[in-house]
């Protein structure tokens, strides 16, 4: 909320992007699987934003062991 009024839209996109997550690697989690669901949904949904560049970002230098800027 506090995006949406601020008119900050980049942090809108993040948190409409991201809320979600949780629950869903909690119910993959339950189910045994591997998270690709999530992930390719997460991927899809980014794409729609016109944030992938900055998922794929992140989730590469997490996957690095780097901390992000």
């Amino acid at each position: 909320m506090a995006s949406r009024e601020g008119d900050n839209n980049v942090s809108f996109a993040l948190a409409d992007l991201l809320h979600t997550v949780p629950l869903a690697i909690a119910k993959e989690a339950a189910a045994g699987s591997d998270f690709s669901d999530t992930l390719r949904t997460l991927l899809q949904r980014a794409d729609e934003r016109g944030i992938r560049s900055w998922v794929d970002t992140r989730l590469a230098t997490t996957a690095a062991g780097e901390h992000p800027d």
